[in-house]
């Protein structure tokens, strides 16, 4: 023990570190600079750090003789006037909100050991702009990323299996599932690949810039939290075989006024649209209005003015019909909105979108 205390003492000569920079408990942990941190199973997890701590943090790649290997949950939370953080080289997991609420953090190095990010990692580093996923990591947490406004893309190693990123956001290595779009992206009425058949959880969530979603029909899953605190949504249309409407999807979508939604639709959980103060319209698909159940309580649904059974169909002779409560409406003219666009029907067929 004396001959160790003695390394460490020399080593803190060698890098300039004064003795009341370091403490250190051979079998627990102990204090290095601004960090705070514990040993256990041959390695270093950092637990916290000085929120006072400024400008550039380059967290070592070894304390007393162990591998840094994870930043632990909520360790730099808060830690608001630091400006850049460079991980160490071994480090495997950064913990849930690790860095959440680090408001000037801009830049961050993430090396190829990282394997998994938690819940909220970087959640609220406003002025983080890029984010650069590294081959090994096949753990990314919910909200890992969300409420940076000055985030546009991502980009992933092409050597990834977990992973792969297109037009900035990241996606399945299978390009099924769509798990997060840039809370910085700029696009109005964001486009995503054909591929997609799932939207994963909070994926769009606190974006400000979409007003307008028309979600493609491969889409046959959406999560929950997709689309919450999107607050400048203004419509959003469902596609057909969405049959389910998740908890918190659209929470306080404050803009949104006309919904779309898909006949096949059968739960509305109640809290769906909490805080869509907005809500005007919902364009039901269906025939029958007894063919969905709603979830709880449900006051901007109930609210606002629910349209049935507006419905084109295309028959034999590549021609679409207008029908309504099954009917065909041969002899109508105007204009009638399906699926979240308006179309403009002349003896009873689609002539035109508006």
């Amino acid at each position: 023990m004396k001959k160790m205390l003695s390394i460490v003492m020399v080593v803190m000569l060698i890098l300039g570190l004064s003795l009341e920079a370091v403490t250190v408990n051979a079998q627990t942990g102990g204090t290095y600079g601004d960090l705070s941190y514990e040993i256990a199973d041959d390695s270093v997890t950092i637990t916290a750090c000085n929120t006072s701590v400024t400008g550039t943090l380059q967290i070592p790649d070894v304390i007393a003789e162990y591998p840094v290997t994870k930043i632990d949950e909520r360790a730099f939370y808060h830690c608001e006037l630091l400006e850049k953080i460079i991980l160490p080289q071994n480090i495997k997991e950064i913990g849930n909100y690790a860095f959440g609420y680090c408001l000037t953090l801009s830049e961050t190095d993430i090396p190829e050991s990282l394997e998994a990010i938690g819940d909220g990692a970087f959640i609220y580093c406003e002025k983080l702009e890029t984010v650069d996923i590294p081959k090994n990591v096949v753990e990314i947490g919910v909200g890992a990323f969300e409420d940076c406004p000055l985030l546009t893309h991502f980009t992933v190693s092409d050597d990834n299996q977990a992973f792969t990123a297109v037009n900035g956001m990241i996606l399945s290595k299978d390009k099924t599932e769509l798990l997060f779009y840039p809370t910085g992206k700029k696009d109005k009425n964001p486009v995503i690949p054909s591929t997609i058949t799932a939207i994963g959880v909070r994926a769009f969530a606190s974006n400000l810039n979409i007003e307008n979603f028309d979600i493609p029909d491969t889409v046959t899953s959406i999560e929950n939290g997709a689309f919450m605190l999107c607050r400048n949504l203004k419509t959003v249309s469902i596609p057909e075989e969405v049959d389910t409407i998740e908890t918190q999807t659209f929470f306080m979508c404050q803009s949104l006024t006309d919904v779309t939604l898909p006949s096949g639709i059968w739960l509305i959980l109640g809290n769906a649209f909490s805080g869509c103060d907005s809500l005007k319209n919902i364009w039901y698909n269906g025939h029958d209005k007894e063919n969905y159940v709603i979830v709880g309580e449900a006051v901007e649904l109930n609210n606002a003015t629910w349209h049935y059974n507006n419905i084109l169909i295309k028959e034999d002779d590549g021609i679409f019909y207008y029908y309504k409560d099954g009917v065909k409406q041969a002899e109508y003219e105007g204009l009638v909105k399906y699926s979240g666009k308006w179309f403009y029907i002349k003896d009873g067929a689609w002539t035109k979108s508006t």
